[in-house]
């Protein structure tokens, strides 16, 4: 089986590595804008036939050709380019799979989450599937709310939490993500929403903070209401009523009044020019 892989980041990196070592995959197509991170697994000898090919996704009209051949295609640029990938996906009969979702292309649009859900009927018609949001969370998240709710007569509330105590050496890791930055300032800014008495609510980005306590090693850390994928898709697929859900994550004191100082100042906006 041959598998692409869109966006060769840390995350898509990491996830290169992890398939060249499974028995069923016999090939990788590796794409990304930066032609240097791509060629770099082509050098390496094993099994699996690595090729690479760069390509810019700003410009995707030619990704159905590039992606020929692919029997699954994981999707782990950033979200903004989601619904590019799927489209492709489709015109090239592969099968999809992404991490994460972006926030509304507009204002007032649907967020990117329910967007790519329109695809179905597409992706339906063709035999094919497609794997929305399904990292660790979003994704896993999922999947053990699922799975709890399913021995439960009903569900009052889902409450997710994250946290965490990753670090890397060199890294301020504690202070800053360890994965893709533009998602996560997305995330952190993007107006939050909580799923209330059958509704979608928007509310106050980093609001409603919580010192919530994790299982050791993590403890205690202060959680904030941000945007996330969970509290738009539960309500679709949990199999039974729910009537709350939101998702807090915890952040750094510092992190925050830095990120908010920035965005005050203009400097976090996309068409910011600095000359």
């Amino acid at each position: 089986m041959k598998v692409g892989i869109v966006g060769v980041g840390g995350v898509g990196r990491t996830l290169a590595q992890l398939l060249r070592a499974e028995a069923a995959i016999d090939a990788l197509l590796l794409i990304d804008k930066e032609e240097n991170r791509v060629r770099f697994f082509t050098k390496m000898m094993g099994r699996v036939k690595v090729d690479a090919s760069p390509f810019d996704l700003k410009a995707p009209l030619g990704l159905p050709r590039v992606l020929k051949g692919c029997a699954v295609v994981v999707n782990t640029a950033p979200p903004t380019f989601n619904l590019a990938v799927m489209d492709a996906c489709l015109q090239a009969d592969a099968h999809y799979i992404d991490v994460a979702a972006s926030g509304p292309r507009e204002p007032s649009a649907l967020p990117g989450i329910l967007e790519q859900l329109q695809r179905h009927d597409g992706f339906r018609a063709k035999g094919l599937r497609a794997l929305l949001s399904m990292g660790l969370d979003p994704g896993m998240s999922n999947v053990l709310a699922r799975e709890a709710a399913d021995t439960l007569d009903s569900v009052e509330a889902i409450r997710i939490r994250s946290g965490g105590t990753a670090q890397i050496p060199g890294y301020v890791s504690d202070i800053f993500p360890l994965y893709s930055r533009e998602t996560f300032l997305s995330d952190m800014l993007s107006p939050p929403s909580a799923w209330s008495d059958g509704a979608l609510r928007e509310r106050e980005p980093l609001s409603d903070s919580e010192d919530f306590e994790f299982p050791p090693p993590v403890g205690v850390q202060r959680t904030f209401l941000v945007s996330h994928e969970e509290v738009k898709t539960l309500p679709r697929y949990l199999g039974k009523p729910v009537r709350r859900i939101d998702f807090k994550q915890a952040f750094h004191p510092e992190l925050i009044q830095a990120v908010l100082s920035l965005k005050t100042l203009g400097l976090l906006a996309e068409d910011r020019k600095i000359s």
